[in-house]
């Protein structure tokens, strides 16, 4: 077993990840260094997830271990590898990732205010910023073919939003909680607090599934429409 494949399964111990979850993503989906958790993205989560579920078919008496706490886990474990990286133009060493620093955001720790990350489909919006010229997003019924839970959902968001009407963020730290508030506030009147919300999405059905993921996309840009000055994007 190579020094780094060793790394990578402390890594998971201090990261609350099972020891054979993390010797799949090294053995069938090629993690071989911390780089590449890092550039695992929430698409690429979504895709190897089904690989994985796939995989495990062919084993009925094969435990499923890539449930839901998982996947946070490992969110959360590529989300503090990015923010050390922010914070210190750096990547961290094996040492500096205990179970007790993997609490709190490095930037979190520096007082600083968490950058955008990329959203999965339906995941809680968390605020990396990736360039999507979409800056104005149309809320659209659907007419006969949802059903009356999402027909009243959808004529809620039956409005044309432009990220123009969102706050701009100065970068300044004793800046972001009037910011945030004021952001909350013009997503909320536009029907769009679900977006906001910590838990993951769950749609009412395939139509409700795609404006949400229409909304969690017009809300990232947004977010990134709002840090853009600050951070040079």
């Amino acid at each position: 077993m190579s020094h780094q494949v060793e790394n990578l399964l402390h890594l998971a111990q201090e990261a609350g990840l099972p020891e054979e979850f993390m010797h799949y993503l090294i053995d069938s989906q090629g993690i071989r260094c911390l780089n590449d958790l890092r550039e695992i993205t929430p698409d690429d989560m979504i895709d190897m997830k089904e690989e994985y579920l796939k995989s495990i078919q062919a084993t009925p008496d094969q435990t499923n271990l890539w449930v839901s706490l998982v996947t946070r886990k490992l969110r959360s474990l590529i989300k503090w590898i990015n923010s050390f990286h922010r914070v210190n133009g750096r990547a961290p060493q094996w040492e500096e990732m205990t179970s007790d620093n993997l609490e709190i955001l490095p930037e979190e720790k520096e007082g600083l205010p968490e950058i955008p990350d990329t959203p999965g489909v339906y995941a809680r919006y968390t605020m990396t910023p990736v360039r999507n010229t979409s800056y104005v997003t149309s809320r659209r019924s659907y007419g006969s073919a949802v059903t009356t839970d999402s027909q009243q959902a959808v004529k809620r968001r039956n409005v044309k939003v432009s990220i123009t009407e969102y706050p701009k963020f100065t970068g300044k730290a004793k800046d972001w909680i009037v910011f945030e508030r004021k952001f909350r506030s013009v997503a909320s009147s536009h029907n769009l607090d679900r977006v906001l919300q910590d838990e993951e999405y769950e749609p009412i059905d395939s139509v409700d599934g795609a404006q949400y993921k229409e909304d969690l996309e017009f809300i990232y840009d947004a977010f990134q429409n709002a840090w853009a000055d600050s951070m040079n994007f």
